[in-house]
């Protein structure tokens, strides 16, 4: 949804933090300006709530907006067993999405050139639209430096859902999720 209205250069400004905030964080703060491709990383690699908030905040319409459009962009990859609630993931009422389902939103992202190369990322050292602040920030995938050929794509961890995992493995020219 992000990638279909901003282009990856754009810079957005933090107007706010996440309502919950927890250690899935890249590390932004109120009035920071930082590019979408930036945000990108945050919101991929380590899970960055706070990359999926400032994402969702400056879309047109806000928050409730966006997520108006994620759940428009499911219907669309015909992903059934899928409703959105919130732009992060976290556990919400009426909030849930099926293995068969984000293996659909997995396929339709690694064919974007941009988020296949970001989930594959081990680790990146990111900076704000003016230099003047940097993210660390790291992939808690293990299969990226342990699993010849995986390249992506998305660890996750609710209460609700426990521990989640699509994989990508790449070789000999076929792809494995």
């Amino acid at each position: 949804v992000a990638l279909d209205f901003y282009p990856p250069e754009e810079t957005l400004v933090v107007h706010r933090l996440a309502p919950i905030k927890d250690e899935s964080e890249m590390g932004l703060s109120v009035g920071d300006k930082i590019s979408v491709k930036n945000l990108l990383y945050g919101l991929l690699v380590p899970s960055g709530n706070d990359a999926a908030y400032t994402l969702a905040d400056n879309y047109p319409g806000g928050i409730e907006n966006f997520i108006y459009s994620m759940n428009q962009k499911a219907k669309a990859l015909n992903m059934k067993d899928t409703r959105f609630q919130n732009p992060s993931g976290l556990d919400s009422p009426n909030h849930y999405s099926s293995a068969k389902d984000l293996s659909l939103l997995a396929r339709a992202s690694l064919d974007q050139p941009i988020i296949a190369r970001i989930v594959a990322t081990s680790g990146v050292n990111l900076g704000n639209a003016d230099g003047s602040k940097r993210y660390e920030i790291k992939n808690v995938n293990q299969l990226l430096s342990l699993l010849p050929g995986t390249d992506g794509v998305k660890t996750g961890y609710t209460d609700l859902a426990g521990q989640c995992l699509i994989a990508s493995v790449s070789r000999s020219g076929h792809r494995l999720l």
